[in-house]
């Protein structure tokens, strides 16, 4: 069931690939905040994304994710044990640091480096894992980007149709999360 915090938490967000990042993690979560699409930032000094609860602002790339992660415990979106939670920890910053610059360029060198991954979800219907953690929700808006590219390794199309199964069987009121990125999510199909 969602928890409902519209009248205490808000995410501003621009069009950015963590705004998006940061939607399907409360999607995961089933939390339902207010969204507020900006591009101004909620505080001189903060930067975009951002988000409030109770009053308490929350900025910056993987300090977002690690609040929403830990904040909001349930369900986990990070493994159990600190081994595989420090592996997913990585890749996340891999990804912010090395794949998020790329969609913004010519996306030449983004498939051969999604590709060179595909591995990891050769065993696995999420990335690594059998249940979908913050990796996954921080990967997915680089992939929608080059799905209709030629070249992407076959797992990630696989992997791509997991994940919109599994965010299209959340309630409508969750859903309205993507409302503002509606046209990135429809880009699954």
């Amino acid at each position: 069931m969602a928890i409902n915090l519209t009248h205490n938490s808000r995410l501003y967000c621009n069009n950015s690939l963590l705004s998006q990042a940061l939607k399907l993690l409360l999607l995961k979560k089933e939390i339902v905040v207010t969204i507020e699409s900006t591009t101004d930032t909620p505080k001189t000094g903060t930067s975009l994304p951002a988000f409030t609860h109770n009053h308490f602002l929350v900025y910056g790339e993987t300090t977002l994710l690690e609040f929403i992660s830990e904040f909001f415990p349930d369900p986990r979106t990070l493994p159990l044990d600190p081994t595989s939670r420090a592996i997913h920890r990585m890749l996340i910053q891999t990804a912010l640091k090395d794949l998020y610059p790329l969609c913004d360029k010519d996306h030449e060198d983004l498939i051969p480096t999604l590709n060179e991954s595909a591995q990891a979800l050769s065993n696995h219907n999420y990335f690594l894992n059998n249940q979908i953690y913050t990796i996954d929700c921080v990967l997915a808006p680089v992939i929608w980007r080059v799905m209709s590219k030629p070249g992407l390794h076959p797992a990630f199309i696989t992997y791509t149709h997991r994940l919109r199964k599994f965010f299209d069987n959340k309630t409508e009121e969750q859903k309205v999360i993507l409302e503002t990125n509606h046209t990135e999510y429809t880009q699954w199909a």
